[in-house]
């Protein structure tokens, strides 16, 4: 019997973290959540997280990331995976341009 492939899978969740990717998997491992940050260009928010679950409700363990780094004082925006914290870095572009 033949079955249809899963769709595709789509972060529908990203926690932008104003500490560097090192730091975040510190809190993760203090939480105990198997997890890693990764690198964003943004130098405000230069980690993130992405998750998926439904486009309405976020996923358990990042909202537990997100309550514990809101105790810790440190800030994270919930964004899209298309937010501008994501912006393409220059050298990755195809600009002609340098400054």
């Amino acid at each position: 019997m033949w079955s249809q492939p899963p769709p595709p899978v789509a972060d529908w969740w990203t926690l932008h973290i104003a500490l560097c990717p090192h730091e975040v998997d510190e809190v993760l491992r203090d939480l105990c959540i198997h997890k890693h940050a990764r690198p964003a260009t943004d130098p405000d928010f230069p980690a993130y997280l992405a998750g998926t679950n439904t486009p309405t409700v976020a996923p358990a363990w990042m909202s537990m990331v997100h309550t514990e780094l809101q105790r810790r004082g440190i800030p994270s925006v919930w964004c899209t995976p298309a937010c501008p914290h994501h912006a393409t870095p220059r050298s990755a572009r195809n600009d002609t341009t340098r400054t």
